[in-house]
């Protein structure tokens, strides 16, 4: 009978350890994703305004050999 509640015991305890485990694991993950989800967000929008600056550049160039033209 005492081997089988110090049995229980050890495995209650094991089962804990690895809840404690698998719960900081899947922490790490989400966080993880969410870093890497903020890091997109912030990629696009430089892309965005890059083409923004590129696209002001142009019109500026076609203005600028419109008034030498004229």
């Amino acid at each position: 009978m005492t081997g089988h509640i110090i049995l229980a015991v050890v495995t209650l305890f094991v089962i804990f350890i690895l809840f404690l485990v698998i719960s900081r694991t899947i922490n790490n993950m989400i966080n993880l994703l969410i870093k890497i989800q903020y890091l997109l967000e912030k990629e696009l929008e430089l892309k965005k305004e890059a083409l923004e600056v590129r696209l002001i550049l142009m019109e500026n160039n076609k203005s600028q050999k419109e008034l030498k033209v004229q």
